[in-house]
């Protein structure tokens, strides 16, 4: 069996689609499909259904999967082993996988030395499904929006924040229609962008940087849907007013995952950063 098929069998059931994983793994869709339908032959079956909405798994390739993440994770812990990359015992890779929980990621970041005193800290910021980073050894902690379900993970719950609708000056509900919005390019954007299409309202920008959005605020006529916690700075200066149309406030959680088969001791420094996540969504 190739391990390099199996890897790509298994981001696809991830992903729910050949083409982003075709491009996250620079390899063009006919040469992964190629790669599908040969791990399909070995195993003598249909192992994912294709249509234009994406990929599902069938029965067999559910079993696949289940035993596609045992051996990947071995596979990739030999790896390591072998090139001596597993020497660093107290590395700790703590990965923010949502551009909504980025800005408490940053917050929280500066402590990290003390909170995981002892520990070489690896931080990273990947804007993908966190289970699979977690399964496969690639991350330690998960910080982002999604309760990861797996039953060899631990998902804990941090608290809320929600998206609100902000310009630099007061705007009628007429005037919002009349107006451009900015979105972060998330998870979320394709609902929100349902919503907003059947009341008419224009998209003029989407971006995964916070930034930019700000800069967009700079033209007239236009307002943007953000994270509270990115902007209540700005709100309580003044510089940024929150347009309160209900409809429009989107309420989300956070989330901070981790392998059940952790030790007591790092389990302890996870418990303190979730405290202090925590106080930052006060």
């Amino acid at each position: 069996m190739n391990i390099e098929s199996l890897r790509y069998f298994y981001d696809v059931v991830e992903f729910k689609s050949i083409s982003k994983v075709a491009k996250n793994s620079h390899i063009s869709q006919p040469a992964l499909s190629h790669q599908l339908f040969k791990l399909e032959r070995e195993f003598n079956g249909k192992l994912l259904e294709r249509s234009n909405k994406g990929v599902e798994i069938t029965q067999k390739g559910e079993v696949v999967y289940q035993y596609a993440k045992k051996i990947l994770e071995l596979y990739d812990l030999l790896h390591k082993e072998v090139n001596n990359e597993g020497i660093d015992k107290n590395r700790l890779d703590i990965t923010n996988t949502s551009i909504y929980s980025n800005s408490i990621f940053l917050a929280i970041a500066g402590q990290f030395g003390s909170i995981f005193n002892n520990y070489n800290v690896n931080m990273n910021m990947e804007f993908i499904n966190g289970e699979g980073l977690l399964i496969n050894k690639k991350s330690d902690i998960i910080i982002g929006n999604e309760k990861l379900e797996d039953k060899n993970i631990k998902s804990e719950y941090v608290g809320s924040d929600k998206l609100v609708l902000i310009s630099r000056k007061n705007m009628t509900k007429e005037e919002l229609k009349e107006s451009k919005i900015g979105l972060l390019d998330d998870k979320f954007t394709k609902e929100i962008e349902k919503k907003l299409k059947a009341e008419k309202v224009e998209v003029g920008l989407k971006s995964n940087s916070l930034s930019t959005i700000l800069a967009f605020l700079e033209s007239d006529n236009t307002y943007a849907l953000v994270p509270y916690s990115d902007v209540r700075e700005r709100v309580l200066k003044g510089e940024l007013i929150v347009q309160n149309f209900g409809e429009y406030e989107i309420e989300y959680n956070l989330y901070i995952s981790y392998r059940k088969d952790i030790d007591d001791k790092l389990r302890a420094k996870i418990r303190l950063l979730k405290e202090k996540l925590f106080k930052i969504l006060k």
